[in-house]
């Protein structure tokens, strides 16, 4: 990857890492949900990420942050 490449790869999670934090901020914390039950998915495009959240959302014994979120 060139310099540029990484340097604007780098800019871009940045922003979107700045949106996820202040997103959480707007979620409301469940008392009944165990903090130590938590499983964050994260993974780079075309690796099954987008599809393993989708899984977990089907599930109506979890809670999922809407992807676009």
């Amino acid at each position: 990857m060139t310099r540029e490449g990484r340097r604007l790869l780098q800019s871009e999670a940045l922003r979107i890492c700045g949106q996820w934090i202040r997103g959480i901020g707007e979620v409301k914390p469940d008392p009944s949900l165990d903090a130590r039950e938590v499983v964050v998915i994260v993974g780079l495009p075309r690796t099954g990420s987008t599809l393993m959240h989708n899984l977990f959302a089907i599930d109506p014994a979890t809670v999922t942050i809407p992807f676009w979120q």
